[in-house]
C-alpha cells in the first residue's frame, strides 16, 4: 500500500464546497471518483482542508491509499484526463504511510478575500471579487477589524479563558482547558444553554483539543452579546462544579 499526496487547484463556483455532502456535486466527490476509475480501487481521499461552496483554491492538498503500480509522478496527469476543466491535480507524489495532511507544521492556509471597487461591475470578475461601487477607506476598515479581533481576545481572557491574539484570520482560538469539558463537550453546552455557535477545536486534528474556533467577523453588538453569554455560561458551569466538588 502507498500513500500518495495530491496539490489540487480549482474553480468551485460549479461546486457545493470540498467535503462530500448530499445537496450537490463536490469536488471530493469528483476527486473519488476520477481515483476509482483510474485506479480500479474504492478510494476516499483526505483532505487538508474543506472549503465552502464556491470557493475557490490554487493549492489544497489531498492524500489518498492505494496498490496501483501507476508511477506516482504520473498519476497528476492521468487524473487531468478524467477530470473536469474546472478541477486541475498540479501534482502528485509519494508520501510516507504516516503523512497526513491535517497534522503537518509546513501545510499553512491563506485566505485571500479579494473586492472588486469601482463605479460599475466586471462581468469577467464576478465569480471571484465582491463588487462595491462606493469609495473605501482601506484604514478604517483595518481599524476595524483589528478592534474587534482585540476586543473579543480581551474580553475572552477578561472572564478566564487565556487566548492569544491572532494575525490575519478572523478567528480566535480560546483556551478550555481550565473548565475541564473537553472541545465537544463545551461546544455543545455552550450551544444548548446560550444558544451560540462554537466550533471546537478537535474539529482541526488531535492538536485542537482543548480549545474552541470563535469568529469575529460579525457586529461589535453581537461580538459583546456574545461575551455575555460566554460569562453566564462560565459561572453556570463553574457554580455547578463547585456544587457537585
Amino acid at each position: 500500500m502507498r500513500r500518495i499526496r495530491l496539490v489540487v487547484a480549482y474553480d468551485g463556483t460549479n461546486y457545493c464546497g470540498w467535503q462530500i455532502q448530499p445537496n450537490g456535486i463536490t469536488i471530493e466527490e469528483v476527486l473519488n471518483k476520477a481515483l476509482c476509475k483510474l485506479t480500479g480501487e474504492e478510494i476516499r481521499i483526505i483532505g487538508a482542508s474543506r472549503t465552502d461552496s464556491g470557493v475557490h483554491a490554487l493549492g489544497n492538498v489531498a492524500v489518498f491509499d492505494t496498490e496501483s503500480s501507476i508511477p506516482a509522478e504520473r498519476i497528476a496527469y492521468a487524473l487531468n484526463q478524467r477530470l473536469p476543466e474546472d478541477i486541475v491535480v498540479v501534482k502528485s507524489e509519494e508520501v510516507p504511510c504516516d503523512w497526513h495532511p491535517r497534522y503537518q507544521s509546513k501545510v499553512t492556509k491563506t485566505y485571500e478575500y479579494r473586492i472588486y471597487n469601482d463605479q460599475t461591475k466586471n462581468p469577467l470578475r464576478r465569480q471571484y471579487t465582491a463588487f462595491v461601487s462606493f469609495p473605501m477607506d482601506i484604514e478604517k476598515m483595518r481599524d476595524e477589524y483589528d478592534g474587534r479581533r482585540r476586543y473579543l481576545v480581551e474580553g475572552l481572557r477578561r472572564i478566564g479563558l487565556p487566548c492569544f491574539e491572532p494575525k490575519g484570520a478572523f478567528y480566535v482560538f480560546p483556551d478550555i482547558r481550565g473548565t475541564g469539558l473537553t472541545s465537544d463537550e463545551f461546544c455543545e453546552r455552550f450551544l444548548m444553554e446560550e444558544k451560540v455557535a462554537v466550533i471546537s477545536g478537535a474539529a482541526f486534528g488531535p492538536g485542537g483539543e482543548g480549545f474552541i474556533r470563535c469568529c469575529y467577523a460579525t457586529s461589535m453588538k453581537d461580538i459583546a452579546e456574545a461575551l455575555t453569554r460566554m460569562d453566564n455560561f462560565l459561572t453556570n458551569l463553574r457554580k455547578k462544579q463547585a456544587r457537585e466538588g
